[in-house]
């Protein structure tokens, strides 16, 4: 049976689960000396301010969009794993796995 090829986008997708597995400890260490929530605001600015110097304000809405994306699809789901009474932990991230990051449709702009 021939193995199925990678498309170039599900290649990508792997790239960003793995860097996100990398980044584990580093983030475990940040939050041991600044709180989860400003870890998580801060990387969220660096994320923001590398997309508009990557790709301008048109780029950093397209992976907004995909993020958006994310929340309306995987938030509901943490939703009732919250009103359940299970235990979320922010630094638990590696385990939502090949999530939209980047929208597979073009937008109109």
């Amino acid at each position: 049976m021939k193995k199925k090829q990678k498309t170039e986008m599900q290649l990508y997708v792997d790239e960003i689960d793995e860097c996100i597995k990398a980044m584990d400890v580093p983030i475990k260490e940040m939050c041991e000396k600044y709180p989860p929530n400003v870890v998580m605001a801060s990387m969220l600015e660096v994320s923001l301010r590398m997309f508009l110097l990557a790709s301008g304000s048109a780029g950093v809405l397209k992976i907004f969009a995909g993020c958006v994306s994310n929340v309306s699809t995987m938030g509901p789901l943490v939703d009732a794993m919250i009103a359940s009474g299970q235990a979320t932990d922010p630094l638990n991230f590696k385990e939502f796995t090949n999530l939209n990051i980047v929208p597979n449709d073009e937008t109109i702009h």
